[in-house]
């Protein structure tokens, strides 16, 4: 995916995404050092099953504990 960057605010980058050019606002640290107006972004976008599935796991664990507490006073 790629990024055009349109200008640069305080410490945002507001970036035209894709074809659509839809506008999103990013903090300049998540960019590479030294980007300046104009500069075309590639993005890579992936999703990690595994992390998201360990992630839920936590989550579950947390809701349980949580309501066992509650039960238990």
């Amino acid at each position: 995916m790629k990024a055009i960057v349109q200008s640069i605010e305080n410490e945002y980058a507001v970036l035209l995404v894709g074809e659509n050019e839809i506008k999103v606002n990013l903090p300049i640290a998540l960019l590479p050092k030294g980007v300046i107006v104009g500069d075309v972004i590639n993005f890579l976008v992936t999703t990690d099953r595994e992390e998201s599935y360990q992630e839920k796991n936590e989550m579950v664990e947390k809701l349980i504990r949580i309501f066992q507490h509650e039960q238990n006073e």
